[in-house]
């Protein structure tokens, strides 16, 4: 489980930008990621960068309908489009170079002319396509997948200002914020959440349980 812990809880916080104003640039966040990866990886001994690369290519490939990749002997990545039109090429040799082939390989994709899928983005397939190729635990989180996680780590709903837990089967509440919707609405520490909306919490998914919170 220690894989779950350093790779996919840092990776989600990668990519929790609060917005694209304040997004990192692409390059960093490559570098973010292999950094991240490249430190705390609990079997560093299997992280090659020509394989991470290799497979932050192929989720790419698996993604967009008219990209080919192809490897050359030496490890060269070619890229070209269904077409037989080439598009560039990249390769890695090092996890210090990986960043800038990470980089490069958006580069080719964005700069094509040729159009992507709808909602399509090619960072977050890079990388999740990176990962993949590290153990079956280790992920990249974003949206409201990594929202649900945060909550789940946290034990927090965010917008109500409180945070509850379970005990006994029962959701209980184990803080209420000063002046926060939670507090004004009479939630006091120690009660019991028992239904929502009309809907009894018995059983009911936490994912679910925290949507209707929220």
């Amino acid at each position: 489980m220690g894989h779950v812990v350093d790779v996919t809880l840092l990776l989600a916080i990668l990519l929790a930008a609060p917005s694209r104003a304040q997004a990192p640039a692409p390059h960093e966040s490559y570098a973010t990621a292999v950094r991240l990866v490249d430190n705390l990886f609990l079997e560093p001994e299997t992280v090659d960068a020509q394989r991470l690369l290799r497979a932050a290519a192929q989720g790419l490939s698996n993604d967009i309908p008219w990209l080919f990749v192809a490897e050359d002997d030496d490890g060269t990545l070619r890229f070209s489009h269904g077409s037989g039109a080439p598009l560039g090429a990249a390769k890695a040799t090092t996890i210090e170079a990986l960043p800038a082939q990470l980089q490069q390989i958006e580069g080719l994709i964005t700069g094509s002319g040729h159009p992507l899928p709808a909602h399509f983005d090619v960072r977050l397939a890079l990388l999740e396509g990176l990962t993949g190729a590290l153990d079956r635990y280790s992920r990249v989180l974003s949206g409201d997948g990594l929202s649900r996680f945060d909550t789940r780590l946290k034990g927090t709903l965010v917008g109500i200002g409180a945070s509850f837990a379970w005990h006994n089967e029962a959701l209980v509440v184990t803080r209420v914020d000063p002046t926060g919707p939670a507090e004004r609405g009479g939630l006091r520490v120690g009660d019991e959440l028992l239904r929502v909306d009309g809907r009894s919490t018995v059983n009911m998914p936490m994912s679910d349980l925290m949507d209707r919170v929220q």
